[in-house]
C-alpha cells in the first residue's frame, strides 16, 4: 500500500531545461493527442521526460497562461500553491508547492523560467532551471534539489502550435531512482491535457507574450 502511494506521487512534477546527452527514449503514453516518453540519461540512474503534442492556439495565448503564475494550480498536476517571485521582460521567478498523499511529504521548488523568440524560424524556447537556495526552506516540506526544462515550441501558423517538453528532475528525499521511474508518464499527460483546457480561457486570448 505505501508503494502504490509512492507511485501516486512520482510523476505530479511538470510545471515548466534542455535535457542534454538523451540516449533511448520508450514511448510511455500516447493519447489526446499527447505523447510522453521516458528516456535514459548518460550518468544518470534517473530518466528524463520528453512529451510532444499540438496546441491549437496562438504563441501569445500559450506565453500568457505561462505567465500566470497563480493559476498554475488549475492546469498543473498536484500543484496546490504557486506564488510570483518576480519578473522582468522576459523572464520570471515563481515557487510553487506540490501535494504527495501521505506519508510522502510534499514537494516544493523555486523555478526561474526564461523566454526566447527566433523570429525568423517562428520557434520559441521557454527555459526553466531550479534555483532551490533562492527562497526560504518551507517547514515539512522537501525542496526540489535540481530541476531543469525546456518547452521548444514551433508557430505552425497563428493558431497552431507544435511543442515538444523536455524535463530532467530529482525531487529529492529518499525516494529511490528505479521507484521515481516507473510513474513519470502520468504528470505530463494529465498536465498538458488540463492545459489544452486552460488555454482557451477568455482571460488568455489577448495575451501579449514577453519580449513581442
Amino acid at each position: 500500500m505505501k508503494n502504490q502511494r509512492l507511485f501516486l506521487t512520482i510523476g505530479f512534477l511538470i510545471p515548466l531545461g534542455i535535457v542534454h546527452a538523451q540516449s533511448e527514449c520508450t514511448l510511455r503514453k500516447d493519447s489526446n493527442g499527447i505523447k510522453v516518453y521516458t528516456c535514459s540519461v548518460n550518468d544518470s540512474n534517473l530518466k528524463a521526460i520528453k512529451a510532444t503534442f499540438d496546441l491549437e492556439a496562438g504563441l501569445s495565448q500559450l506565453v500568457a497562461v505561462v505567465q500566470d503564475v497563480p493559476a498554475y494550480t488549475a492546469w498543473q498536476y498536484r500543484m496546490i500553491k504557486s506564488k510570483l517571485v518576480s519578473q522582468h521582460r522576459n523572464e520570471l521567478i515563481y515557487h510553487s508547492e506540490v501535494s504527495a498523499p501521505w506519508p510522502v511529504s510534499n514537494r516544493d521548488m523555486v523555478v526561474q523560467l526564461k523566454f526566447k523568440y527566433d523570429s525568423v524560424n517562428r520557434i520559441m524556447d521557454i527555459d526553466a532551471i531550479g534555483l532551490p537556495a533562492l527562497v526560504p526552506l518551507v517547514e515539512d516540506n522537501i525542496r526540489i534539489p535540481h530541476f531543469k526544462a525546456n518547452w521548444n515550441i514551433h508557430v505552425v501558423n497563428k493558431n497552431h502550435l507544435r511543442i515538444e517538453y523536455n524535463l530532467m528532475i530529482d525531487i529529492g528525499g529518499s525516494i529511490p531512482a528505479w521507484l521515481m521511474n516507473m510513474a513519470q508518464a502520468e504528470g505530463p499527460f494529465e498536465t498538458f491535457s488540463k492545459l489544452k483546457t486552460q488555454i482557451t480561457q477568455a482571460e488568455y486570448q489577448s495575451g501579449q507574450y514577453l519580449n513581442k
